[in-house]
């Protein structure tokens, strides 16, 4: 059971710079007596997906508002795949009469789209209000059926989006389930493809080629042989680069374990120095935001206090890696088609939000 508190200072926007919010689904019946009452859902794409379930809040007072929260109820087992464990909430409507709506966002690991949740909200000295299960896949297909009336004149960008996060999370569930011994039914639910079905391998050389087309001016580690600088003669050559695919996109950098190393990157996001191991140290940067997936970031520091190094990395240049070391190799199909499917989701995402090409630092048509 996670406990996500209310903030009120937040304000619902449909997308902003790093975040899409996907347009509210109408408001569903609740009982006459439901107080407060449970009115729609959302969802939300930042660097992990999320559910929002809506709350009118206009029976408490400003101080229970304050006071309450929401735990949802997720996964099967302690063994499951485990959501996010990150507190968010804020204010629906903010400039008109609705702005004691509330939302209250659950957000999942990659492969529990078909899961239910189930939301608790708790208010006043101890009451509690249980609303309806719901999932990620019940908006997708909600937000299908009523593509113009969810999407509006962002109609064909929504249909693609959410068509994508589901492939994402199909083809997560066939990558991350054997690779942490998950098993369909027992341990999440299946999620079937939207989009691509049967998987992408008619395809790992267009992607290839797109991939290469929106990381081959980076120079960034994955793309070329060598590192930026001299990384590899520092370490010698025991560096590793790969994503985590779970409950958000994280690069990890293995590094080569020396006496001390001193590390720091321009990443603004949360990272940290994870527990060593073997003979590396694991270097995360966490939680990056599915509309920069093609940002470069810059992971630099020096070893024993004394020789610098640089290392420029991008989650699209590892995704351009797999397909170009595993396109033809089929016992890495789970892989190629997490990878591929990763890629339409972020290409989905910035065209519903408006960008026009790789860098965040382009036009914005949003």
């Amino acid at each position: 059971m996670k406990k996500f508190v209310l903030h009120k200072t937040l304000s619902f926007v449909l997308s902003v710079c790093l975040m899409a919010v996907l347009c509210i689904t109408p408001a569903f019946t609740a009982s006459a007596d439901a107080v407060p009452i449970f009115t729609s859902h959302g969802m939300v794409l930042d660097s992990a997906i999320g559910v929002i379930f809506y709350v009118d809040l206009s029976s408490l007072s400003e101080e229970q508002i304050a006071s309450c929260y929401m735990t949802f109820s997720v996964t099967k087992g302690s063994s499951d795949p485990v959501s996010r464990n990150e507190a968010q909430g804020f204010k629906r409507k903010p400039d008109d009469e609705d702005d004691h709506i509330y939302g209250f966002t659950c957000f999942l690991n990659t492969v529990q789209l078909a899961e239910d949740i189930t939301p608790t909200l708790h208010y006043g000295e101890s009451s509690t209000l249980v609303g309806e299960s719901y999932s990620a896949k019940d908006y997708i297909d909600y937000a299908l059926s009523h593509s113009v009336e969810v999407f509006g004149e962002k109609n064909a960008e929504g249909v693609a989006l959410v068509k994508a996060v589901a492939d994402y999370g199909h083809y997560a569930q066939l990558y991350l389930g054997p690779k942490n011994s998950w098993t369909s039914g027992t341990h999440y639910t299946a999620i079937d493809s939207y989009n691509i079905a049967g998987g992408y391998s008619s395809y790992y050389t267009a992607y290839e080629n797109r991939l290469y087309e929106d990381v081959k001016q980076l120079k960034v580690l994955g793309l070329t042989q060598n590192p930026s600088s001299n990384l590899n003669d520092i370490v010698s050559g025991n560096y590793k680069f790969n994503l985590n695919f779970d409950s958000e996109v994280s690069i990890k950098m293995l590094l080569g374990r020396t006496s001390y190393i001193n590390i720091g990157t321009n990443f603004t996001g949360d990272y940290y120095n994870d527990a060593k191991y073997s003979n590396y140290i694991i270097y995360t940067l966490a939680k990056i935001p599915i509309l920069k997936l093609g940002e470069v970031y810059t992971v630099s520091g020096n070893i024993d206090g004394t020789t610098d190094f640089s290392v420029d990395v991008s989650a699209l240049s590892y995704a351009y890696t797999i397909l170009n070391k595993y396109k033809n190799n089929d016992s890495k199909q789970t892989i190629n088609n997490v990878v591929c499917a990763m890629y339409d989701y972020y290409s989905a995402a910035r065209a519903y939000c408006g960008y026009t090409s790789t860098s965040l630092d382009s036009e914005w048509n949003g």
